[in-house]
């Protein structure tokens, strides 16, 4: 059994790969690599995370009509606010609190 309810209209589709890399790779590849290309089009982006999967994707495919829509890493990144601090984890407050005194701490990079 696949575990997809036969009655749902939409098929779920993935693509996985690689970490991205680190640092520029452009002399191995023909073309931009894929840190260059991310270094590009997210030039206001501070830091990426720590663990950017940049070819992995993920598609919900209407079955009757055949549309489909697919979410990637670079389009979901350049929909982060880079100026503001506009997401926090349910803890965050009851978290720093209980570290009053701890600068390090609540200067955390972004995104």
């Amino acid at each position: 059994s696949s575990g997809i309810n036969a009655e749902c209209p939409l098929r779920p589709g993935t693509t996985k790969s690689h970490i991205l890399q680190s640092s520029c790779r452009c002399e191995k590849v023909e073309g931009k690599c894929g840190f260059c290309i991310f270094q590009q089009e997210l030039p206001d982006l501070p830091d990426r995370p720590e663990m950017t999967f940049d070819r992995n994707t993920l598609s919900l495919r209407h079955v009757e009509s055949g549309c489909c829509v697919t979410f990637n890493t670079l389009e979901a990144l350049r929909l982060v606010d880079a100026h503001h601090d506009t997401v926090k984890v349910a803890y965050a407050a009851e978290w720093q609190a209980k570290r009053k005194g701890l600068e390090h701490i609540t200067n955390t990079p972004k995104p």
